[in-house]
């Protein structure tokens, strides 16, 4: 009876010395996967200074936002509303915060170049997005090549209407390299100037600055209308926040048979009104992809990658003939 006992008392303390081995065991596993994940990589802190305050850079910042958090990326976000002077000091506090990296979405070509040489003296990666300063020190330049968009409002006055007519523009934020750049494509493909009075080639009646903005669009709209009344045959906006500012001005008029609207962007409900009959075309301008994009090359610039100095997403001419491909 004694060495029963004796034998269930010996399994009974195997039991327990094997089963307290493993419950150490798994311990000790679970600490050392513990320790690997707080030691993979390093987890990048980086900054956007954002210029603009449209539904369009909404887009690019959401996707920028949502692209980060999958790469584990913490990001601090500001925004100039359109300022110069905001955004330098906007760069300036980010540098403050010992960020890794800088994405930049600059205002004013010319003013907001100043600040590319502080960022760079202190060795930090600067991407530059949607769109770039004449100070070239930047590191990569993520968009979509603003004449294109120009030219491809050209081509479409030309082979929708014809050589000739009489045009009205709408700019964007003067100074920004969206704004040179969209006028600069227009006016090549047409083939003209601004003060150009050759009336075999298209004329430009007016053009203003309308800041981006909906409601600025339709107030100057309103005013060219009652210049010029139908003698227009086409205003060409330099975004979509614009050319619907400006549609509403003309189909209050009921001349949207005789004035065609023309934007850039590729926002949802311009592409709705392109298919409906309303806007006349629009050009994509992917958002989403630059982005992306941009905080997929900081993140490689921080690894040590090498990077094209100009990443290009081109524009996408949307018509009548192919708007139902790009609605949501």
């Amino acid at each position: 009876m004694k060495k029963i006992v004796a034998l269930i008392m010996g399994i009974l303390l195997a039991v327990v010395f094997f089963g307290g081995c493993q419950t150490d065991t798994t311990s000790g596993e679970s600490d050392t996967q513990n320790e690997s994940a707080d030691s993979e990589g390093t987890k990048y802190l980086i900054g956007f200074a954002k210029g603009t305050d449209t539904p369009w850079m909404a887009i690019l910042e959401a996707a920028l936002v949502a692209k980060a958090d999958e790469l584990g990326v913490e990001l601090i976000l500001t925004s100039a509303g359109s300022h110069a002077d905001k955004q330098i000091s906007d760069v300036e506090s980010l540098l403050t915060q010992n960020v890794d990296a800088i994405i930049m979405n600059p205002i004013d070509r010319e003013a907001c170049g100043v600040i590319v040489d502080t960022i760079k003296e202190k060795g930090i990666p600067l991407v530059e997005v949607n769109t770039f300063t004449t100070n070239e020190n930047y590191d990569v330049y993520v968009g979509s090549p603003e004449e294109q968009a120009g030219n491809l409002q050209a081509q479409w006055l030309i082979n929708n209407i014809g050589a000739t007519g009489n045009l009205c523009i709408l700019y964007g934020e003067m100074g920004s390299s969206g704004q040179i750049g969209r006028e600069a494509g227009l006016l090549e493909g047409l083939g003209i100037t601004v003060d150009s009075e050759d009336t075999d080639k298209w004329i430009v009646l007016a053009a203003q600055t309308a800041n981006w903005v909906r409601a600025d669009a339709k107030r100057i709209a309103e005013d060219w209308l009652m210049a010029y009344g139908d003698q227009i045959d086409a205003i060409c906006a330099q975004d979509d926040e614009m050319a619907m500012g400006a549609l509403q001005a003309v189909q209050e008029k009921n001349l949207e048979d005789k004035i065609k609207v023309l934007g850039i962007d590729g926002m949802q409900e311009s592409v709705i009104s392109v298919g409906e009959g309303g806007q006349a075309m629009t050009a994509l301008q992917d958002a989403v992809a630059q982005g992306e994009t941009a905080i997929e090359v900081a993140v490689k610039l921080l690894n040590g990658e090498e990077v094209d100095k100009v990443v290009d997403i081109p524009f996408v001419e949307i018509n009548e003939t192919n708007y139902e491909d790009f609605l949501e």
